[in-house]
């Protein structure tokens, strides 16, 4: 069950700023994490995991927002790990599965265009504005490097699913011919890995 906290969210906004996101305060945290957790325990009892997405403009963006979400949670509180967001939010999605592959279990394999993230980042813009401006694109096409994520997954023999993902316009970016280069990158990539594909 992929669950992602949107109340307050500013993700849909074309006027709200990156920088307006909400905020949880210490008291409000530990309700949360308690919450979360009784979650957690319970769909794992159904055997329908929770697995918690971190995404920009909600309260759990960063990679200090997801290590205090995984630390104060029941190990039953999975993670979809998002490259894509975990760049975005200027966190390092490396560290994330090097210190917590075992709450790991799904993962947006998303890429970005560093001009187009440096230029939301310095002028502030909205995440709508970002992504139409193109911020986001498939694996292959942007600034991050796949091998060193996949050489921690075969070490950790991860078995979960990855997804090609991106959000983009599809007016500048057809979406067919776009999951194909990711699908090529991939696939390429986790060879080099020598991690085995179960297609589906």
């Amino acid at each position: 069950m992929f669950f992602a906290e949107v109340a307050g969210s500013i993700q849909g906004d074309p006027d709200k700023k990156l920088s307006t996101r909400p905020k949880m305060d210490e008291e409000e945290s530990k309700n949360y994490y308690k919450k979360i957790s009784e979650m957690g325990k319970y769909l794992q009892d159904q055997g329908m995991p929770l697995a918690y997405h971190h995404h920009m403009g909600t309260v759990i963006e960063t990679e200090e927002d997801t290590i205090k979400l995984l630390e104060n949670t029941d190990d039953s509180v999975k993670l979809t790990l998002d490259t894509g967001h975990m760049l975005f939010a200027q966190g390092n999605s490396l560290e994330i599965l090097k210190n917590f592959s075992d709450r790991v279990i799904h993962m947006h394999c998303k890429d970005i265009r560093k001009n187009v993230l440096d230029k939301s980042l310095k002028e502030d813009l909205s995440f709508r504005g970002a992504f139409l401006e193109g911020a986001f694109t498939v694996p292959g096409d942007g600034c991050i490097d796949y091998k060193p994520l996949f050489d921690v997954l075969k070490e950790k023999n991860y078995s979960g699913w990855l997804v090609v993902e991106a959000e983009q316009d599809p007016a500048k970016a057809n979406p067919f011919e776009y999951a194909k280069i990711g699908y090529k990158y991939l696939t390429e990539t986790l060879n080099k890995s020598n991690i085995q594909i179960f297609k589906n």
